[in-house]
């Protein structure tokens, strides 16, 4: 796609710096390409992307496609302020060096957007830096925002100096998230900022001693753990293993921990094997060995499970045969992937470790719910239309068996960001099924006690005045906590999105939500093949009106119709 939109600019000799080829679609049905472009909001508010510049556009576009396909051209308006360029940057982060990002902080990232050029710059200590740095991941984080955006993007990254002085600080505030992750260890911090336990450096073994970064960050759970041998890869490490109950979505970047079980070894086909390929890259391409080692097994670090696999890049696994067994203990550090539906890491480096499970903190706050609704109460459900429901599922008898005798809250979030360790929620929508039908709804603002980024605003319509007199989260979770007690939790990308940000909060002021949980989004993945399962596609799919997406009222409720039509194939 990036080689199409450079020969449309060659073409045009870059006369429409405006717009931006992204995407094309192919219709077999019809023999038609639909080739989606990105326009500028200036351009289209302004006038510059006249009738007569789209048709101009269109007849530049002739000579890159085939003769005998039919073609449309689709534009969708894009903004490109600091404030949205700052939340795709944060996106792109997170997405390609993982809980890394976590540690680049707002002020140390720089962005000017003029005469249609993104400048990012971003200053960052030398083990992140150096993972910014890397080609492949400088080119991915470049091409992410490329896809979003018109404007040509010029990615920096210097690295940060930090003073003795500032270390300490540092330190001192990282032994703090030490103490609180249950470290029950005499640590002290010297004068130069580095964190000692009875005068030897603290993690020595697992963190690279030339290295200046400060390895415990942010608000991520993690586990203390000591290396004891290098299995793959170099052989240092700057990151603390996350606690594997905590993954909710893929990384480029994750390290995870925990006893090794079900440890299998086995051949894979190599696809370099007798070709001629050029020298030089990060890895050494194998062209002489037809089979390598696989490796498979599951890591169990008390909190959850996880999928391992390890393809070795030569005949050479020593270390691994000699060392890797079952009920060992190893961290691992690589690619978050999802596999069939269940999460799977590939190893890009592992450690034998010593792993301390006592600094494994699982409780969770146990407040029961309020006998009496005390500040948002929840209303009944009425609808005009709420007879088509039982029209379209064949009426009373047409309910599907999945959902009598059963109770579900359909909730959905709107928020001040994409980021779920940090948003605020804005907004919480919520309405219950009882045997099959819409009963009750719980709605209401909320004040997320910060500024809504203008970006964010221009997308689910709730701005900083809507929610001045609305009450804090901390005061409506006691009443959302009652309203879906004795209930299974729904939601679209729940588990990606919503039910992270509600559980990270509700742990704040003490809620802890163990209902049961379906996301529609993967069961509408795994019951039907559409184009796209985002939710204003799949109610169009299903004919559900979905007059105000991005609010989350009206969110719910289309989730809420959508699942009892998906409840039809459930058992």
């Amino acid at each position: 796609m990036k080689k199409f939109d450079v020969e449309f600019k060659k073409l045009t000799d870059n006369k429409y710096p405006f717009v931006r080829f992204v995407r094309a679609e192919y219709s077999v049905s019809d023999n038609n390409l639909i080739l989606h472009f990105l326009a500028s909001a200036q351009s289209i508010d302004g006038g510059v992307l006249s009738d007569r510049v789209k048709d101009d556009i269109v007849k530049a576009v002739v000579p890159l496609v085939p003769d005998e396909i039919t073609f449309s051209v689709r534009y969708t308006k894009v903004y490109a302020d600091e404030d949205t360029v700052r939340v795709k940057l944060r996106q792109a982060l997170q997405k390609y060096i993982g809980i890394a990002a976590g540690m680049i902080k707002p002020e140390d990232v720089s962005i000017q957007v003029n005469d249609y050029v993104i400048d990012v710059k971003i200053k960052a200590q030398k083990a992140y830096s150096s993972m910014l740095k890397a080609d492949d991941v400088k080119e991915k984080i470049v091409d992410y925002l490329n896809e979003n955006f018109v404007e040509n993007v010029n990615f920096e990254v210097v690295e940060k100096y930090i003073s003795d002085e500032e270390k300490k600080k540092i330190a001192e505030k990282s032994l703090k998230t030490v103490e609180n992750a249950g470290f029950n260890c005499d640590i002290k911090v010297s004068a130069d900022g580095t964190v000692k336990e009875d005068g030897n450096d603290v993690f020595s073994d697992l963190i690279d001693p030339s290295d200046d970064t400060i390895v415990i960050y942010g608000d991520a759970r993690q586990v203390k753990a000591i290396a004891l041998e290098n299995l793959v890869g170099k052989a240092y490490m700057n990151v603390l293993p996350m606690y594997i109950s905590d993954i909710k979505d893929t990384m480029e970047a994750a390290t995870v921990c925990g006893r090794v079980i079900g440890l299998e070894k086995r051949e894979y086909r190599n696809k370099n094997f007798g070709l001629n390929l050029p020298t030089g890259g990060r890895f050494k391409k194998n062209t002489t060995d037809e089979k390598l080692p696989m490796y498979t097994f599951t890591i169990d670090d008390t909190t959850g499970k996880l999928s391992v696999v390890y393809f070795a890049r030569d005949t050479k696994v020593n270390a691994l045969d000699l060392s890797l067994r079952d009920e060992k203990n190893v961290v691992i550090s690589g690619k978050l992937s999802d596999r069939n539906g269940s999460k799977q890491i590939m190893v890009d480096k592992m450690w034998l470790a010593d792993v301390d499970y006592s600094t494994i903190k699982t409780e969770l706050p146990q407040k029961s719910a309020n006998k009496n609704y005390y500040l948002v109460r929840p209303e009944k459900y009425f609808e005009e239309s709420q007879s088509s429901m039982d029209d379209l599922l064949g009426g009373e008898k047409g309910i599907a068996p999945y959902l009598k005798g059963k109770t579900f809250v359909v909730f959905d979030l709107e928020t001040t960001g994409l980021d779920v360790q940090h948003c605020m929620v804005v907004q919480l929508g919520s309405y219950k099924i009882v045997d099959g039908k819409i009963v009750e709804t719980f709605n209401t603002l909320i004040n997320p006690c910060c500024h809504i980024p203008e970006a964010t605003s221009a997308i689910h319509g709730i701005y900083d005045n809507d929610v001045v007199c609305a009450p804090e989260f901390k005061d409506v979770v006691p009443d959302f906590f009652k309203f879906t007690r004795g209930a299974t939790l729904v939601g679209h990308n729940a588990c990606g999105y919503d039910l992270p940000i509600l559980s990270r909060l509700a742990r704040e002021s003490g809620y802890n939500f163990d209902n049961p949980v379906l996301d529609t989004l993967i069961l509408a993945k795994q019951q039907y093949r559409l184009p796209s399962y985002n939710l204003g596609n799949l109610a169009k799919h299903f004919h559900i009106d979905l007059e105000n997406a991005h609010n989350a009222d009206f969110d719910a409720i289309a989730t809420a119709k959508l699942f009892i039509i998906l409840a039809e194939k459930l058992k």
